[in-house]
């Protein structure tokens, strides 16, 4: 196992890792409510989760997203990815081509539009929060091994994030979308700040979205 008391060695993720980043995620967000919002067979939830999210990994990283990772017998333990700046929209069509009309099989005819309500809702808020001219980038995915948690290890994989993106760019900016509130303290304490409060969704699950920044 990984000493969370050393500085973690990261890598990038590789397609041996995308199986298993996907079940990763799939355990770690399977209780975020904008995943029940569009996953609602909790029986089911995990498999569902596991094949979208990978389909969003493979897609994000085909387009220009910088990934990062800790592996432990090639099994990723602990990921994440930022998109680049200007790079946070991805086109209708490149979706469609990853795979998004697949969802209605995999997940049930209702699925689809609520996947596409839940995206469209946060990209409209980090439109509202952050503006459409400064470039930022956008922060995905982070996630770590439910068993490795609460010991510093997210801490020390940002706090090493940062100081190579402050290598490669000048007066960077962050950003991020989580809907748990205690991610949103967690993220504070790293220097991120709340921009942005409000809903998505248009029924009983209807879910609270926060949208952080953080200037380098």
């Amino acid at each position: 196992m990984t000493n969370t008391n050393t500085q973690p060695v990261l890598a990038t993720i590789k397609p041996s890792n995308y199986s298993s980043a996907g079940h990763l995620l799939a355990e770690c967000f399977h209780d975020n409510p904008a995943h029940q919002y569009f996953c609602r067979d909790a029986s089911t939830i995990k498999a569902e989760l596991a094949w979208l999210l990978q389909l969003n990994l493979k897609l994000q990283l085909a387009n220009g997203a910088e990934s990062f990772c800790i592996t432990e017998n090639d099994i990723t333990k602990a990921m994440g990815f930022w998109t680049k700046p200007n790079q946070i929209k991805i086109g209708l069509w490149a979706k469609i081509k990853a795979g998004l009309l697949r969802i209605p099989f995999k997940m049930g005819w209702a699925a689809l539009p609520r996947v596409l309500e839940v995206g469209d809702g946060i990209e409209k808020h980090l439109h509202q929060a952050m503006g459409t001219k400064q470039p930022y980038r956008y922060l995905n995915n982070m996630v770590i091994e439910p068993t490795w948690q609460g010991k510093g290890l997210g801490t020390k994989i940002l706090q090493q994030e940062f100081e190579k993106i402050k290598a490669k760019e000048k007066n960077p900016v962050l950003a991020l979308s989580t809907q748990r509130y205690w991610t949103v303290k967690f993220y504070e304490r790293l220097g991120f700040e709340v921009l942005l409060e409000d809903q998505i969704g248009s029924d009983e699950l209807a879910f609270t979205n926060w949208t952080m920044r953080k200037i380098l």
